[in-house]
Order: C-alpha cells, then structure tokens, then sequence
C-alpha cells in the first residue's frame, strides 16, 4: 500500500525551526569554498556568491553598473555576509538597494551585517516578505533591526539606465517569491524558484501553484542567463528543470510506502544534487505515517 500523503502549510515559525535544525546537521561539514562569478552582460555586470553548506548555499547575486550596485538576497550567515559585503566594496560603487527575493532566512539573515555596512542602501521586498522579515529577523540577529524598508510598488524599475521588471508571486516555494527580469539583457533572477544542482526545499506543501509560477516563468521573455538562488547560473533549461525536480518529488512521496523509500527514490534521481539535508527535511515534512487501517 501506498503511503497516505499530506501536505501541510506550515507557519512561519516552525519553517524557522527546520532551518535551525538543517544549521544542526550541516555545522559538522566542511565549509566547501565559496566564490564570486562574474558574468559580464551588454549594459551590466553580474557577480554572483555562493555560500557554504553552513549557509544552506544560498545565492546572492550583485548587479554592477557604472557608479551604482544592487544585491539580489543577503546570505544567512555572518561568515557569509561578511564576503558578501566585501565583494561589494571591492567592486568600488555605491549599493543603491538590497532586493530579498521571498522570507526564508538563509536569504535574509545577513541583513543585520549587510545593513550595519551599508547603511544608505534600500532595503527592499514583496508585501508579504517584508512583513515576515521584520516579525522574524531578530530570531536570528542582533540588536539592530535591518529589515527591508519599504515594499516593492510597481512591477519595474530603473537601474543605470537599465529597465528592471519584476514579478511577486504567492504560496509557491514560500509564502512569497519576487523574480526579476532584465530584458535588454535577457536575464532572470529567480530566487529559490529554480535551482542547479541543489535541492530545492518543498516542504511548504504548494508544488501545484509552484509549477504553475514556473510555466509562467517561461512566457516572461527570453532569458539567455538564468541566476537561481541556489547553485550556479545557467540557461533557461533550469526552470524545466525545476519542473521536473518538482513533478519528481511529488511523485515519488506519493508512491513511497515510507520516508527511507521516498528518500532513496529521489537521491536515485538526483544522485549529484548536494545539500540532501534539504531533501531529507522536504520529505519528512510532505510525507504523514502509514495509516495501518488502510
């Protein structure tokens, strides 16, 4: 018999636990080295830093013009946020804004640091990250309260005479995603909508609506250049791919008579993909018990 599969919502809150008991799990590995790729577009520059395992390797992607820069999600880690506000100054322009893409903490913890260095950069996000933001940071920073400033109004806005659009999306990967597109450079920043070669965190129980954000993904424009929030940037085929690691999942928890099936079913699939904590916890939380009455 199959396993009796539930999704649940979950609440804020205990999201925040799971991530501190991911930190548990990942704080015996070795810190793989972390890195910045730059990728040089016609008008912009994009450099991109990858965090280690401790920070869950989580993407922040920094937009490099003539004079000014924008970030695109603060880390989770001091460590982490430290290099990233390194990378910024030795890039020598002023960062104008810090864009977090949706409200889970390994994309905005480094706020408090980031905001301490940086302290005449906007701080901003979607509606409904900016409320969880400011209601959760101090769970998992100091004294001071570095959360975005102000919520994105609009759907574009200008960088460095570059036109920058974006769309809010809600309940998919979380509560809320914020995905940017730069058209005349045919880039897509997608936050942890896409993914490459890490997995991709489904234990919010919304794959439909997710699936459905990513068809819409791929009728925003071309994109020659896709930066997910986690693992390095590709072309369009990460968003399929995201697709396929999504139909994948819920699949195999549907079929899977127990958890330890389900999770060697899909480390069978995705054999290279690193930080299986992730994976572990999706399923433990997409999964219910077998119902011993059916």
């Amino acid at each position: 018999m199959s396993v009796k599969v539930t999704y649940r919502i979950f609440t804020q809150g205990f999201l925040l636990n799971i991530k501190m008991l991911f930190i548990f799990l990942v704080g015996f590995l070795l810190p793989f080295a972390t890195c910045a790729v730059s990728q040089d577009k016609n008008g912009i520059k994009v450099l991109t830093y990858k965090a280690s395992p401790e920070g869950f390797m989580s993407n922040s992607h920094l937009i490099v013009g003539d004079t000014e820069a924008m970030l695109i999600d603060a880390q989770f880690s001091p460590e982490d946020g430290r290099n990233v506000a390194d990378l910024i100054d030795s890039e020598g322009k002023k960062l104008t804004k810090i864009i977090i893409t949706h409200p889970h903490p390994d994309h905005y913890y480094g706020l408090e640091l980031l905001g301490a260095r940086f302290k005449d950069a906007e701080i901003l996000g979607g509606p409904r990250t900016t409320e969880e933001v400011r209601k959760t940071i101090r769970y998992w920073g100091g004294e001071q309260n570095y959360a975005p400033t102000a919520a994105l109004d609009g759907q574009s806005f200008r960088f460095e005479g570059v036109d920058i659009t974006y769309v809010i999306f809600k309940d998919g990967e979380s509560v809320e995603n914020t995905v940017l597109y730069v058209p005349s450079e045919e880039v897509l920043f997608t936050g942890d909508l896409a993914s490459n070669g890490v997995h991709m965190w489904l234990g919010e129980g919304r794959p439909d609506n997710w699936l459905g954000q990513l068809k819409t993904l791929g009728s925003i424009g071309p994109a020659s250049r896709v930066y997910p929030g986690h693992g390095d940037s590709g072309n369009s085929d990460l968003l399929a791919q995201a697709e396929k690691y999504i139909s994948d999942f819920r699949w195999t928890v549907g079929e899977s008579k127990t958890y330890d099936d389900a999770l060697e079913r899909m480390k069978s699939l995705y054999p290279v993909y690193e930080m299986p904590q992730i994976l572990e916890g999706s399923i433990r939380a997409a999964v219910s018990t077998v119902d011993d009455q059916k």
